[in-house]
């Protein structure tokens, strides 16, 4: 599997805005503080900024794990059109922003692109209700804009309560025109969290931000946490996003019926980047126990704008393959419905064993043997695109 490496530039450049990480053991323990807080085992807290022990966690830890995860998205919205963003400035707002981590991870990925490809300038707004993540925001992309000159970045910083003030201020946000992408990234479970009717406020956050800042041909991107509760929550919420038929999904679906990740308890439906983790992500691990030896989370490109209808034999390979006793299987996810598909390790395809959690794949000759598919003779199975790593 290719893995996706940090780029040394902005490890440098986010390392200039944390400060030196002091003593370690400390940092760690602020790195443990903010795990607790996000994954629910203590009550949440929307200020953790606020605190310069956590804020220097959040920058040296979890910005740099958080900051590849938007690049997927971003590569499934241009597969089907590699020049959507070519020769014209690229305009992209950012729901409840941190300190600019998924704008950082949008601008790294831009550069990646062929010059042919690339917008002329990109204009980033961020809004968050924090006025320290904002100066960071500010911070980080303004000494990043240095190192690419040839790509023109503007940058605008809006404070403000997404929850109680965004009727305000979303028509601001989009005075100068509205936006080719909408981003919300580990924002979602944030706003579930803070109310009873947390749900309902992320499901309305996203609506609004379609009706008043998309642009027609733009797209939204969702990343949540790989957590079971946060990734089903966000299936939950396709399901309600697709009903109402403003919003049409791109990716990682292929269908827009119910997901069938609800059908059962146990089941949901994440990404896994494989990455080559820095070296201060990988000594944090090593003092706190959590483990980011590869990158989990859930997402979903969604767009006003339908978009292509898959061939019926392709399908999104929705977990690894499983190497079982004298056979393997793999899960897998198109028209409305998740199956297995196994095979006799002696009869495998060639392909088989080379599947992919996120690769698309084209299957030729399965057919049902009791409560799993089977490849029969002759069967072929060709993938068709795989995650992409940088």
């Amino acid at each position: 599997m290719e893995l996706y490496h940090f780029p040394e530039d902005l490890l440098q450049i986010i390392g200039a805005d944390a400060g030196e990480p002091g003593d370690l053991r400390e940092l760690a323990r602020a790195v443990s503080e903010l795990s607790d807080l996000f994954v629910g085992k203590t009550p949440w807290r929307a200020e953790y900024a606020a605190s310069p022990d956590r804020r220097r966690a959040y920058l040296s830890y979890y910005l740099p794990v958080n900051l590849p995860k938007v690049q997927l998205p971003l590569a499934e919205w241009l597969r089907d059109d590699p020049l959507r963003f070519a020769g014209r400035i690229l305009r992209a707002i950012d729901l409840g922003a941190g300190p600019g981590t998924a704008l950082l991870g949008l601008v790294d990925w831009l550069r990646r692109l062929a010059p042919s490809a690339r917008p002329s300038a990109v204009e980033l707004v961020a809004i968050d209700q924090s006025h320290e993540n904002l100066k960071d925001a500010e911070a980080l992309l303004r000494r990043f804009a240095t190192r690419i000159s040839e790509m023109p970045l503007r940058f605008e910083a809006l404070r403000c309560d997404l929850v109680a003030e965004r009727s305000e201020l979303f028509p601001m946000a989009a005075a100068a025109g509205r936006f080719d992408l909408v981003i919300a990234a580990n924002v979602l479970c944030e706003v579930i969290r803070e109310s009873e009717n947390g749900f309902d406020r992320a499901a309305a956050l996203v609506e609004d931000a379609a009706d008043r800042l998309l642009a027609d041909s733009g797209a939204i991107l969702v990343v949540e946490p790989g957590l079971r509760e946060t990734a089903r929550d966000l299936h939950r919420l396709r399901d309600r996003w697709l009903g109402r038929g403003r919003l049409h999904v791109h990716a990682p679906c292929l269908h827009e019926a119910p997901c069938p990740a609800l059908a059962t308890t146990r089941d949901w439906c994440i990404a896994d980047l494989a990455w080559q983790a820095p070296e201060i992500v990988a000594e944090i691990d090593r003092l706190t126990g959590l483990r980011k030896g590869s990158l989990k989370f859930a997402y979903l490109v969604l767009a006003p704008a339908a978009g292509t209808t898959a061939p019926p034999a392709r399908w999104r390979v929705v977990s690894d393959v499983l190497d079982l006793k004298g056979e393997r299987r793999v899960y897998l996810c198109a028209d409305g419905r998740w199956i297995v598909l196994g095979q006799l390790k002696r009869e495998a395809a060639d392909a088989f064993a080379d599947l992919q959690r996120g690769d698309l794949v084209e299957i030729d000759g399965m057919e049902r043997k009791g409560a799993i598919f089977r490849l029969s003779a002759g069967a072929r199975v060709r993938i068709v695109t795989k995650p992409p790593a940088r």
